[in-house]
């Protein structure tokens, strides 16, 4: 029994460094900087530390003086590998092992309801039993599923978390020691044995903590989102002051052309074909041919759609565009540079990414009676993830992405309009209806 006993301890002492390796490099560090000397270095720091609790859970059940040592040793070791942000590391793994060792803690109590006195022989110390082997499997078990769902939440922990961490770590730690403490009374006959009291106020506990930590860093991200949201407007800003300017300067353009072209008659009646030439060649220097078709008689929204539509056919993509006229719109000339702006270029990305030829966006606008109607589509290559009714941006760095939608919505919705979006294997439609201004006046009225 005693051989099988250790290799069991230090399988599942070495599944809890592979659990903290898949949480580590799915929230904090990136698995492809690892070479194959670093990928020795993984391994060596899983297989030493294994080594290490076998030998010691096969004396006791629980050893804070190990637990301490054994968690700095992986620390080090995974700051030799990494070498980046030391502080984030460790507050980050000694908050994983804190909390698998306060599970092992309460799973030994809930096993005093049934081994009893025979707790001491069987779980405490100094016996090769599977009762141990059990508690340690539950417990990874659970912390496992726990990192599961972090992972799946996609939390990525920077160093603004640092100091939370810390406070957490010590906050838990504290814990804990009192509940060992409460455990070696137990244990050794000191206090009445009262596992289910122990355990349930244990466990109550750690629900509490996570309550508070997953409210407090839910609070960080959607405070983190504001932020990325703020700055994504600020740069819509940006763009809609630059998309203003272009407008005048070619209307400005369009203005000089009128004088360009009566001196140039004059200079072609004159006879005067030297100096037509160089004419010619000193005003394309500054006169960039935009063509102006008019789509909905809305001189703003038309000139995005242009610019849209040039863009999207120099990528080979064929943007149709249907629509009846209708100059007066409820939202603003930012919020239609935000709105249209957004939209249009996320349908021209989602066709880059297309290697076949068959590429094509399609927008529409309707009127009907007080309401208007847009529906924007376009091919795409994949099916996109879709998670919490939400599609996930596939970009290379999504923090910095996926806010587009966000504002759309948010405009449609300050117009007390809907947006709804569907898609198929190959397409996807975005649909958006909103009162127009009229009726809109009416109901202040």
């Amino acid at each position: 029994m005693q051989p099988l006993y250790y290799i069991l301890l230090f399988f599942v002492s070495a599944s809890e460094f592979v659990i903290c390796y898949y949480l580590l490099f799915h929230t904090i560090l990136d698995k492809r900087t690892l070479n194959r000397y670093n990928k020795a270095a993984v391994l060596m720091s899983v297989v030493l530390p294994s080594v290490l609790l076998a030998i010691n859970r096969g004396v006791t059940f629980f050893s804070d003086t190990i637990f301490v040592f054994v968690t700095a040793l992986f620390c080090l070791a995974v700051y030799a590998i990494m070498r980046r942000d030391f502080i984030l590391l460790c507050s980050y793994i000694w908050l994983y092992y804190t909390i698998i060792a306060l599970c092992d803690i309460c799973f030994a109590f809930f096993s005093m309801t049934f081994l009893k006195m025979k707790f001491l022989n069987l779980i405490y110390c100094q016996v090769s039993s599977l009762w141990q082997i059990i508690i340690y499997i539950a417990a990874r078990g659970i912390v496992f599923i726990l990192v599961r769902w972090i992972i799946k939440s996609e939390w990525k922990i920077g160093k603004e978390y640092i100091f939370t961490f810390i406070l957490i770590d010590i906050l838990l730690f504290w814990i804990l020691k009192k509940y060992q403490l409460y455990m070696d009374e137990m244990a050794l006959g000191e206090i009445y044995m009262d596992g289910i009291n122990g355990g349930f106020s244990l466990l109550a506990v750690m629900v509490v903590v996570a309550l508070i930590i997953i409210l407090f860093l839910k609070n960080q991200i959607m405070q983190k989102e504001k932020n990325f949201l703020e700055l994504h407007d600020q740069m819509t800003e940006q763009s809609y002051q630059m998309l203003r300017r272009n407008i005048e300067a070619n209307h400005q353009l369009v203005h000089d052309m009128k004088h360009h072209l009566l001196f140039l008659r004059k200079l072609a009646e004159e006879g005067d074909i030297r100096r037509v030439s160089f004419y010619l060649d000193e005003i394309e220097k500054e006169y960039i041919e935009v063509k102006e078709a008019t789509w909905t008689g809305n001189r703003f929204l038309d000139f995005i759609l242009n610019q849209k539509k040039q863009k999207a056919e120099n990528e080979g993509i064929t943007f149709i565009i249907s629509s009846e006229i209708i100059p007066e719109w409820n939202l603003t000339e930012n919020e239609m540079s935000v709105m249209f702006g957004n939209l249009l270029d996320n349908a021209i990305e989602a066709c880059e990414k297309i290697n076949h030829s068959n590429k094509w966006i399609r927008i529409s606008f309707m009127k009907r009676a007080c309401i208007i109607v847009i529906q924007i589509g376009n091919s795409i290559g994949a099916y996109p993830t879709i998670r919490q009714d939400r599609i996930i941006s596939d970009k290379q760095n999504p923090q910095l992405h996926g806010y587009g939608l966000i504002s759309v919505r948010r405009i449609v919705e300050e117009q007390e309009g809907c947006m709804d979006w569907r898609v198929s294997e190959h397409e996807f439609y975005i649909d958006i209806t909103f009162f127009n201004s009229d009726r809109r006046k009416e109901g202040k009225a």
